[in-house]
């Protein structure tokens, strides 16, 4: 069962304070491919080890493993956890100001992860999956929270995306309370006026409400 979901980032070439910026999802499955080796049971020609690579140069996510597959992404947890890898790095620049990290993380960007991991949540995306999901906002980690690194890059808190996604779900909910809340006045407003005869069982559920 996959409980947990964590984020990557690609890091540095050589060394944690230059860009990956450049690369693509076909080089990052080259390199995993050479170094392990280690192909996907369910997507053709795919040795990359998270589940999903995101690629803020053209937008688009792409699946290297089926979500309950085992990956090569996090030490420990491969088997339980959705893995998703952010091209570029956003380990932080030596001091200067403004502060910032190596490749920058646009709005954009974090706009759209945040969507991505409030539809995964919902189980809202055409993904290959083979096991079952018990995910959670709350359960959304940088990769270092599993074992000793600086990924998803030392720019970013621990709880980055986390706040993020849980905001935009408290934001939809409220966007429905509103819905339902007009909804609830509209049927009362209109009993009042006489425009409604008896009530049906849904009215005078909204009543009790």
């Amino acid at each position: 069962m996959i409980k947990n979901i964590a984020i990557h980032h690609s890091g540095g070439i050589g060394n944690n304070l230059t860009s990956s910026a450049f690369l693509t999802w076909q080089h990052i499955n080259q390199a995993h491919k050479t170094r392990w080796n280690f192909p996907s049971q369910y997507i053709k020609d795919s040795y990359g080890g998270y589940n999903v690579v995101y690629d803020p140069k053209d937008r688009s996510f792409h699946q290297f493993r089926a979500v309950g597959e085992e990956t090569a992404a996090q030490k420990g947890s491969n088997f339980d956890t959705f893995s998703l890898c952010i091209i570029g790095n956003f380990n932080q620049t030596p001091q200067g100001s403004p502060l910032r990290s190596v490749d920058p993380l646009s709005q954009q960007t974090i706009d759209d992860v945040v969507d991505f991991l409030v539809n995964l949540l919902y189980n809202r995306h055409n993904l290959v999956v083979v096991d079952k999901l018990n995910l959670s906002a709350v359960r959304i980690y940088p990769h270092r929270f599993f074992q000793s690194t600086d990924c998803y890059g030392t720019f970013l808190d621990d709880m980055k995306f986390r706040k993020l996604v849980i905001n935009k779900i408290c934001w939809k909910i409220q966007k429905q309370i509103t819905l339902i809340m007009a909804v609830i006045a509209d049927l009362k407003a209109k009993r009042k006026l006489g425009k409604l005869g008896k009530l049906d069982f849904a009215d005078r559920g909204c009543e009790a409400l």
